[in-house]
């Protein structure tokens, strides 16, 4: 969640706001910010969904006795 505060508070340093960054470096961030969040959200998902459900071993699951 908080990566998503970027996307207003670039804009609003950027030209169309404040002007405290330049157009290249809005430009850049606005690239760059989604694949870091998406990333972001992605590796907590998943860790949120593996802590859900704790993995098996496969002998465990079919029957098959250890040996």
């Amino acid at each position: 969640t908080l990566l998503w505060i970027g996307y207003p508070l670039f804009w609003i340093l950027g030209p169309s706001g404040v002007g405290a960054i330049s157009q290249t470096v809005e430009t850049t961030l606005f690239v760059v910010w989604p694949i870091l969040s998406k990333v972001g959200w992605s590796l907590m998902d998943l860790l949120s969904l593996r802590a859900l459900h704790p993995v098996e071993p496969a002998t465990v699951r079919t029957g098959y006795a250890r040996a």
